[in-house]
């Protein structure tokens, strides 16, 4: 089985990385710079007040659209296929319509729209794309390679 979810680059650009460094030259626009500055920012009442960053092309209200209209696509596909039930998906877009008229969201406990356990899978699942035959192909390059 193949699962997906969508995220913006959170909650920063990463401090160290090129981007951050040569933010311009990466069409960012950053908002921190210190350790401090950091800090602030987790503090926002919204997730996407917490970006570090908007874009020449998104400010960070607009990635936050964006955002919320993947996920939306994305919970409508997953529920057409059967990936997640009814009430997953009712949670899921109640959550995006809450968090698009900037009230605090009640159906999940944290600033996310989307269930933990979707973001953070259980690691029992972390080898559930093991089949016999993966299982075979793994043993057999070890003894030969």
């Amino acid at each position: 089985m193949v699962d997906a979810f969508v995220a913006p680059l959170a909650p920063f650009v990463d401090p160290g990385s090129l981007a951050f460094y040569k933010s311009a030259e990466y069409g960012y626009k950053l908002y921190a710079y210190t350790l401090a500055e950091h800090r602030e920012l987790l503090l926002a009442k919204n997730w996407y007040e917490m970006l570090n960053y908007e874009t020449q092309w998104l400010t960070r209200r607009e990635i936050a659209e964006a955002t919320y209209n993947a996920v939306e696509n994305l919970a409508k596909s997953k529920h057409k296929v059967g990936l997640i039930d009814d009430e997953y998906y009712t949670a899921v877009i109640q959550s995006i319509n809450l968090a698009r008229q900037m009230k605090k969201a009640g159906v999940f406990n944290s600033k996310e729209t989307l269930k933990e356990e979707e973001l953070y899978p259980k690691k029992k699942t972390a080898l559930s794309y093991l089949t016999p035959r993966l299982a075979w192909e793994i043993i057999k390059y070890k003894f030969t390679a």
